[in-house]
């Protein structure tokens, strides 16, 4: 049985023209959880797995407009997630955050995005996670885990040219990260996790000059953490994790004197930290992981009398943790972890009305955490570290558009993980754990109308997971952890009738479970954990006759812990890859010729360890190989490898994936 932990599953699905490319294409939507199987059938591509949702790829940064909450995909996503975005006063956005690329082009961890979503040349090369930007004449202030831009070095906190990208000379060196920053009247407020600045004692709290980054004597003295500030005036309001500050006692907020860094009056008391401040008029509005403010219940979300620190009635009520806030109008943007927010269903961002906090119809759905907000050109920029925005729901299975990349309306709606499909004039057969799909009970396995999604009358009703499906004139045959299927006792493997559902006479009996089930001829080919299967002593890889179900002479030796996990037929030949080892030569992946005999075709070298192969597809003289594999015949592939059928050598193909393979399949190019 397989077990899959990853959420980043990929594959090569394309109809179109793509020559030697071994980059994704970016009109495919993708998935919120894992995809366990794809089958191609003319232009369509149907996918199972473990997800909720089907969307366009829109990775860690994105424009979404205010009015249909539709997300601009032409524009340059980064590689990593974002913390930060401000205006660049010019209708584009300067970005921060983990990243390294934005739109494929290098940009480490600072850039700038166009009002049209374009990146603009504009690039200061910063060392490491920005995790706060605001700009102020002419200068781009910046915060966060660094410690240099371009060639100059620069403690966490710096001061970048907003034309030339170039760090001046302004240098307060910050000894531990910056989180926020505030400017105004030539000052820079700064708070984070330091406990110095510029070599003076500054707990989590500091003032520098905008000009010269001397230290200021403002020194409030937080006993931990500063994560949110906001000016207003001659007040700093600051949020984060302390309890004391100024050497008053204040809960997680503050409002601090511009000039003396003593805490004012205004004490609301949050009852959790505080990890957003933003001001509307007299509201400061926040956010965080509280779960009170003052003495009210306000859940992540609260808004509070900038001058006398009570609470407001306004109370959206979210939650989740809310990280970012942004104001326009009579719209407030929140943006966190939240997933109801204002009396409704919000993934993650909402637009909140500025008098009730009730939620408007506004709904982008993100796929992930937003944390960080900002308005420019009718556009709110979002980031963090999501990879989807909008899309459809589907739940553990879909089917999308080859030629758009986007979903059809085919929904069948399952309610747990689907394992296997595979295609068969018009109907899909869905093999998985559910136990109810298209709104009707159908154990494990279903057939599926090709055109609406609709389960058929058969139901062969298995009593344990299915995780292989093959379709074969008119005969229907099952892998995985069952023993009964069809309405009889069949052990892991069974044929059932494709009008009936019924299970033949045909009888495997594998004595563990079966993971893998692959055609050719009168031949069917069955990968698994099992030891014994057609009435004889096989290890994992057997092949059974399709009459009598009787296994042949084949005995592959075969050595494992886990199993084989994937087989693909071509020609006079079958693939079979797994988590095994044949002694003395082979590892995880081999090639069974027509007598049954394995050849020495061996592009794992056993030397390189052990690789585990989940997925298999072939075309021609090229057999893709996928799971978690990191070096090929000496050469380092991530995960994704192409490999020369007639030697076994891997091919200068190489797609750069982050995690594990589970499933492949090939339509056209």
């Amino acid at each position: 049985m397989r077990y899959f932990t990853t959420l980043a599953i990929f594959s090569i699905l394309t109809t179109h023209a793509f020559p030697q490319s071994d980059l994704p294409d970016p009109r495919m939507w993708i998935t919120d959880g894992p995809v366990l199987t794809i089958a191609y059938h003319e232009n369509t591509i149907y996918i199972g797995g473990n997800f909720k949702r089907v969307g366009p790829n829109t990775p860690y940064g994105i424009a979404i407009d205010e009015l249909t909450g539709a997300p601009d995909t032409d524009f340059a996503s980064p590689n990593a997630s974002l913390f930060a975005v401000v205006p660049d006063g010019a209708g584009g956005w300067f970005i921060g955050g983990s990243f390294t690329s934005v739109g494929g082009q290098m940009r480490n961890h600072l850039a700038r995005i166009n009002s049209d979503g374009s990146l603009h040349p504009w690039n200061p090369n910063v060392s490491n996670t920005v995790r706060a930007i605001a700009v102020y004449e002419g200068k781009v202030y910046i915060g966060g885990d660094f410690h240099s831009v371009g060639s100059e070095l620069r403690n966490h906190l710096a001061s970048v040219d907003t034309a030339t990208g170039t760090a001046s000379p302004w240098n307060p060196n910050a000894n531990n990260i910056v989180y926020a920053l505030a400017l105004g009247d030539g000052i820079v407020y700064a708070g984070g996790y330091f406990t110095s600045m510029g070599g003076i004692v500054r707990n989590h709290l500091a003032a520098m000059d905008t000009l010269t980054g001397s230290i200021n004597n403002w020194n409030p003295n937080a006993n931990s953490n500063v994560v949110a500030l906001a000016l207003n005036g001659a007040t700093v309001y600051a949020g984060g994790e302390f309890i004391t500050i100024g050497g008053q006692f204040r809960s997680r907020i503050a409002a601090l004197d511009v000039y003396t860094g003593v805490p004012t009056s205004w004490d609301p008391v949050a009852g959790g930290a505080v990890r957003s401040l933003t001001l509307k008029g007299d509201t400061i509005f926040a956010g965080g992981n509280f779960i009170s403010m003052g003495q009210e219940p306000r859940n992540h979300i609260a808004a509070l009398d900038s001058a006398t620190g009570n609470v407001l009635p306004w109370d959206p009520n979210a939650n989740g943790l809310i990280r970012s806030i942004s104001i326009v109008g009579d719209i407030v943007y929140a943006g966190g972890e939240f997933s109801i927010i204002g009396g409704e269903v919000r993934q993650r961002i909402a637009a909140l009305d500025l008098s009730t906090g009730t939620a408007t119809s506004w709904d982008p759905n993100v796929g992930g955490i937003v944390r960080a907000l900002s308005v420019s050109n009718g556009k709110l920029y979002a980031g963090g570290s999501f990879t989807m925005v909008g899309g459809e729901t589907r739940n553990n299975i879909a089917a999308l558009d080859a030629l758009t990349g986007s979903a059809t309306s085919w929904n069948p709606n399952a309610n747990d993980i689907i394992n296997a499909l595979a295609v068969s004039g018009g109907t899909v057969y869905a093999g998985g754990h559910f136990t109810s799909i298209g709104d009707q009970t159908r154990n494990r396995i279903a057939a599926l109308d090709i055109n609406t999604g609709t389960p058929t009358t058969w139901n062969p009703n298995a009593n344990d997971w299915v995780s292989s499906i093959v379709a074969s004139d008119g005969r229907i045959y099952a892998g995985g952890a069952f023993t009964s299927l069809g309405g009889e006792v069949r052990n892991h493997i069974a044929e059932l009738d494709a009008s009936t559902g019924s299970a033949t006479s045909w009888n495997p009996d594998a004595n563990d479970f079966v993971d893998a089930l692959v055609m050719r001829d009168s031949l069917l080919y069955v990968g698994g954990g099992f030891t014994m299967i057609g009435g004889k002593e096989h290890a994992y890889i057997a092949a059974l006759d399709t009459s009598t179900g009787i296994a042949t002479s084949m005995d592959l030796n075969v050595e494992s812990e886990n199993g084989a996990y994937a087989l693909a037929v071509s020609e006079d030949k079958v693939y079979a890859g797994g988590s095994f080892s044949v002694p003395p030569y082979h590892n995880d992946l081999i090639r069974i010729s027509s007598d049954g005999n394995m050849d020495n075709w061996d592009p794992t070298d056993n030397s390189y360890g052990q690789h585990r192969i989940n997925a298999l597809a072939v075309s021609g003289g090229t057999v893709f190989a996928g799971g978690l594999i990191t070096v090929v015949g000496g050469q380092q592939r991530h995960h994704l490898v192409a490999l020369d059928t007639s030697l076994g050598y891997p091919t200068s193909w190489h797609p750069i994936l982050n995690n594990s393979v589970t499933a492949l399949a090939l339509g056209g190019s």
